[in-house]
């Protein structure tokens, strides 16, 4: 059975783990070590299945980070290999924003999830402020 603390510690160590891929993704990047469509589309892969793992435990601020990398890997990364992408490519990269897309699905109902159970938390206390 876990504990509490133990479902927090593996969390905040699933985070760490994720905010490191994403700080090594924009240093790759950076320094310009996706130089070929092989390399491009297997960190466009990484990237993806990363966040599908982490989804459930990011804040807003790491996903307005994790928007702007799918950005730039499904528009200015893809520019500089379009024309070296077979078709096989282009289906793979048609999948990998598919599930990107699914990922957004299921962070914006876990953040509604969020808010909605604030929301009975707080109906909760006023209901026992009135009735009390």
């Amino acid at each position: 059975m876990k504990t509490k603390l133990s479902v927090v510690t593996q969390k905040s160590v699933n985070k760490a783990l994720f905010l490191i891929l994403i700080a090594s993704g924009v240093f790759l990047s950076s320094c310009d070590l996706l130089n070929n469509k092989d390399n491009y589309i297997k960190s466009f892969e990484t990237f993806i299945a990363t966040t599908e793992a982490n989804v459930e435990n990011l804040s807003e601020t790491e996903w307005e980070k994790i928007e702007a990398k799918f950005t730039k890997f499904a528009t200015e990364t893809y520019d500089r290999f379009a024309d070296k992408l077979s078709a096989e490519d282009q289906q793979k990269i048609g999948e990998l924003k598919v599930r990107f897309e699914k990922i957004k699905v299921k962070y914006g109902l876990n953040k509604a999830g969020d808010k909605l159970k604030d929301g009975v938390e707080q109906a909760k206390g006023a209901a026992e402020e009135i009735f009390n």
